[in-house]
């Protein structure tokens, strides 16, 4: 040891075992402290993380399920389209001259996009939100499984590009209606009038406008294919607005699917052409099919039914469903 040393040992304070343990005590101690304040943290990190990890995957999983709906599947074909008896009338477009369109494969949703379905769009930011209106069924606590309505036209073109898909043309909207067989069908399910078990449409029930059944025209509608009929539904069908969807299982197409009668009427990709032609420009207006729980007259659900809308329009008996 150096003379250095030896001075600098001499000088040295004596601290006592008892000194060193306590001492050893302390830092241990506070070391013990630094580590669980530094444990606590990362609990409560974790459990934010799996908050919000639990959060975005209940999230994705509900994401993924509206992806995933069940579709309805059809083979590339050339199919009849139109009706030779039914001209233009109001806001409705001629039927005629019924013709031939070759159709390529395509699926489509069996059932319309629902409530709970658009809201998720709408919280993944890819859908704008609805009005919040009597009727409109995205902002309803008791809607979530009734069709999506109140949507205008790009607002529903962003749902389906959103799930993947796009909104179908009216020609493979008519096909999924009316089939493809020998004898096309006058309904989704038949040639039979459509009755309480087929269609949530306007019947005695119905709310919409406020109108009573003896204000609206009476009468019967014939024409030599189906004979005649009641203008008006008579019948009570147990919705007085939007039904959940699939509720009328008596009016699913046989191919299986729903609500292709009544409900909502549904938006399509078509511009409304004058027949032959399904590729005219759009110019703001598009092709809705199928009629709804708005309407009362008996040709409105008939699958050769065509209307045309502003596609800005927003109705509570205006939904949609997607194709692909």
């Amino acid at each position: 040891m150096s003379e250095l040393d030896a001075r600098q040992d001499a000088n040295a304070p004596v601290i006592s075992d008892d000194a060193v343990e306590a001492e050893a005590e302390r830092i241990v101690g506070r070391a013990s402290g630094r580590r669980w304040t530094v444990t606590a943290l990362a609990i409560v990190v974790g459990l934010v993380g799996l908050g919000w990890g639990g959060k975005l995957g209940y999230t994705a999983y509900h994401d993924r399920e509206a992806k995933e709906v069940l579709m309805v599947t059809f083979t590339s074909t050339e199919v009849r389209i139109g009706n030779d008896e039914r001209g233009a009338q109001g806001s409705s477009l001629s039927e005629r001259p019924s013709h031939l369109a070759a159709i390529a494969d395509f699926a489509l949703d069996a059932y319309e996009v629902t409530a709970e379905h658009y809201r998720l769009c709408v919280d993944a930011g890819a859908c704008t939100s609805t009005p919040k209106a009597d009727l409109c069924t995205e902002h309803l606590e008791t809607t979530s499984d009734h069709p999506i309505n109140c949507v205008t036209f790009a607002q529903a073109e962003a749902y389906c590009q959103w799930v993947d898909k796009r909104l179908p043309t009216e020609v493979e909207w008519e096909l999924a209606a009316g089939g493809n067989g020998e004898h096309k069908r006058i309904f989704p399910w038949g040639p039979e009038l459509p009755d309480r078990h087929h269609a949530n449409v306007c019947g005695s029930e119905c709310s919409y406008g406020a109108q009573s059944e003896g204000a609206m025209p009476g009468g019967t509608v014939c024409n030599e294919r189906s004979g005649c009929r009641r203008a008006i539904f008579g019948f009570d069908d147990g919705h007085p607005a939007t039904a959940p969807v699939g509720s009328y299982r008596e009016g699913t197409t046989p191919e299986g699917v729903a609500d292709l009668a009544g409900n909502v009427w549904e938006w399509t990709q078509s511009g409304p052409c004058d027949y032959p032609a399904h590729d005219c420009a759009p110019k703001g207006e598009r092709v809705i099919r199928g009629g709804g729980f708005t309407h009362r007259f008996i040709l409105t659900p008939e699958v050769t039914t065509r209307q045309k809308l502003p596609e800005t329009a927003v109705n509570p008996g205006i939904g949609f469903r997607c194709a692909g």
